[in-house]
């Protein structure tokens, strides 16, 4: 990957996570919680994905 693709992927990322602490703000505080579990449930399965869809390795 050139060096022009990873800062690709740094801007994405960097857009998702300021779209998700936007709509964060937007949760109702009772469901806060919930929000948060679900974020790092995605954040987790996009950890476990990421190495073995990009970059064609298994995790360890």
């Amino acid at each position: 990957m050139t060096n022009s693709g990873a800062h690709c992927f740094d801007i994405s990322g960097i857009v998702a996570l300021i779209a998700f602490a936007w709509l964060f703000t937007l949760a109702p505080s009772r469901h806060a919680e919930r929000a948060c579990a679900s974020y790092s449930g995605v954040y987790i399965f996009g950890s476990l994905l990421w190495p073995r869809q990009i970059k064609g390795q298994t995790p360890d």
